[in-house]
């Protein structure tokens, strides 16, 4: 629902999956995991499972969007805890900028804008030691700027 919530408020969804495992055998949608929107037969999330992170939106005919991140699940760490409870978080594996342009940034909310503007600066704090000119640099400094409506 975390995912999908956006498109539910207004009365969308979308057709596939939001997430697959990736590694067990180098396939393409392998399990064992998988986020999807009904019941399957997926193995449970676990810390440590590598999987894709990929909501999108497909209007038939018009356009669709989908941005696809690989995510590390790990044990969030939490103010309080529950006996016998794990609870996970997502990690972004994939460091690539969004490609802002293509986002009207007047439809995003606070929350939303801001996880932008976080993904952006921990794209280019990781990223940053690995590129070797200084053209490379200034691309990922304009890719990964803050952006604000």
């Amino acid at each position: 629902s975390w995912a999908r919530g956006s498109l539910w408020r207004v009365g969308l969804d979308y057709a596939h999956g939001t997430g697959h495992g990736v590694g067990s055998f180098l396939n393409v949608h392998e399990g064992p995991v998988n986020i999807l929107a009904r019941p399957h037969g997926s193995s449970p999330l676990l810390a440590g499972c590598i999987l894709s992170n990929e909501p999108g939106y497909y209007e038939e005919g018009a356009f669709g969007m989908r941005i696809e991140n690989l995510v590390v699940l790990r044990e969030a760490k939490t103010t309080y805890s529950t006996p016998g409870v794990t609870y996970l978080t997502m990690e972004n594996l994939t460091m690539v900028p969004i490609q802002t342009s293509l986002i009207d940034i007047s439809l995003l909310n606070v929350e939303e804008l801001n996880w932008l503007n976080r993904y952006h600066q921990s794209v280019c704090e990781k990223v940053t030691p690995y590129l070797e000119t200084e053209r490379a640099l200034e691309w990922l400094k304009s890719a990964t700027q803050a952006v604000s409506n």
